[in-house]
């Protein structure tokens, strides 16, 4: 099944920066941008995703084949992204956030 713009995705982060998480969703690789971590403004430092954290995002860009991306959203062309996404607390959805102790979940976001 192709992916789809409001699919709800597992997100396994592997990279932070001060602008975005990059992560993989089985073999898909993705992105969400800092203002899809929390709805909070600022954002609370407890809802800055780390590495290694699984949470699930709901999808709001698919790529399409010979897109240009800005250059941010690749982190500096190290990844090649497969979608854009948010966290994802949608009824019906419960974000099973792995976080270390003493590090609560984001706020509810999408």
């Amino acid at each position: 099944m192709p992916l789809a713009k409001g699919d709800i995705l597992e997100f396994l982060v592997t990279d932070v920066s001060d602008d975005a998480c990059w992560g993989t969703s089985g073999d898909l690789t993705g992105f969400v941008h800092r203002t899809g971590w929390s709805k909070e403004r600022p954002i609370p430092e407890s809802d800055v995703p780390i590495e290694g954290q699984e949470f699930l995002v709901k999808v709001i860009h698919v790529v399409q084949e010979g897109e240009q991306l800005p250059e941010w959203s690749t982190f500096g062309g190290k990844f090649k992204i497969d979608f854009a996404a948010v966290l994802s607390t949608d009824a019906g959805y419960q974000s099973d956030m792995s976080r270390p102790a003493g590090r609560p979940g984001p706020s509810p976001g999408v």
